[in-house]
């Protein structure tokens, strides 16, 4: 009961609405976690999220908790758009939940709650994270003497470049 009342009272002093997402850091700032505010079903707030081993389903209100703690909220990103919007966005998500399963790269948190709020399937954070994967590849590749560290040089350059450019046209479709 005490989760619950906590989670109402950030949700009423937040003035949270459905398609919200709650942004939290975590990993020493490096990462950040993202979950979705769905409404309320009956009494119970209604949280979502991409998790890894899990893929999209409900975060149950004593987990939101226990999360919260970990990883503390920084930013909540409001829903932009007319209620008719909103009202897709939720559909979205709670349609996610039987389509989406995790993947650090090309399915994760971020990617969801994008789904979510605007409809584009991106990441930036796994974005950044392929750029950073196609400069050390092609750091591997040029400054190495070995071939087959030159080799996984390239490797990796090719797939952080492929990743790469998959967000960059999915934010913009």
């Amino acid at each position: 009961m005490t989760y619950h009342y906590s989670i109402s009272a950030f949700i009423q002093a937040y003035n949270l609405q459905p398609g919200d997402v709650l942004i939290a850091r975590k990993n020493q700032g490096i990462f950040q976690h993202f979950v979705v505010y769905l409404g309320h079903n009956g009494i119970h707030p209604v949280f979502v999220a991409n998790m890894r081993g899990t893929g999209v389903r409900y975060v149950p209100v004593n987990e939101l908790v226990t999360l919260a703690k970990e990883y503390p909220v920084e930013k909540i990103r409001r829903f932009i758009g007319s209620a008719i919007a909103r009202a897709q966005a939720v559909q979205r998500a709670v349609k996610a939940m039987s389509l989406q399963a995790y993947h650090l790269l090309t399915s994760n948190c971020e990617h969801f709650a994008n789904y979510v709020q605007t409809g584009k399937l991106y990441s930036s954070q796994s974005h950044n994270a392929a750029l950073g994967m196609a400069t050390a590849g092609a750091t591997m590749a040029l400054t190495s003497d070995n071939s087959a560290v030159q080799f996984g040089g390239i490797v990796l350059l090719l797939l952080g470049g492929v990743v790469a450019i998959r967000e960059e046209e999915n934010a913009k479709h």
